[in-house]
């Protein structure tokens, strides 16, 4: 069957957790891997049509740090956001404001979208007009 991270984590992570300080974040994944597809989390019996015992099944964490059950999430998670892409090439584009904005941002969303919207499209115009800053100097 081979080695899993859980086998790994299982030997000697206990300890070296123990003695840092470290995120809860970081612990419930730990914990979540190491408990992944064991009977600490339940399962099931899968029989045929004559009542024979097929085999035993675990369930999973669920938990996105977990090699076993994150990895079909991310994948799934993949193949949705690729149902949204455009048929064309195209440049995914993220436009922040600093937290100071977030208080007139919500109730007017609208207005200060069409705003930013606008002004993001007047600079990527202006610097597909002038290669010369796109290109960096090593220096």
């Amino acid at each position: 069957m081979g080695l899993r991270l859980a086998d790994v984590l299982a030997i000697d992570a206990g300890r070296y957790l123990a003695g840092r300080h470290v995120r809860s974040v970081v612990v419930r994944a730990y914990e979540a891997i190491l408990r992944c597809r064991t009977a600490v989390l339940g399962g099931h019996v899968a029989r045929c049509e004559n009542g024979h015992v097929v085999g035993v099944f675990y369930n999973g964490c669920r938990h996105r740090c977990c090699p076993r059950c994150g990895w079909g999430l991310g994948r799934r998670w993949l193949e949705r956001r690729s149902l949204t892409l455009l048929g064309c090439g195209h440049h995914h584009v993220i436009l922040t404001l600093p937290h100071v904005f977030n208080e007139l941002w919500l109730p007017n969303y609208k207005l200060f979208g069409r705003i930013l919207f606008k002004a993001r499209s007047r600079r990527s115009r202006s610097l597909g007009r002038t290669p010369d800053i796109l290109v960096r100097r090593r220096g």
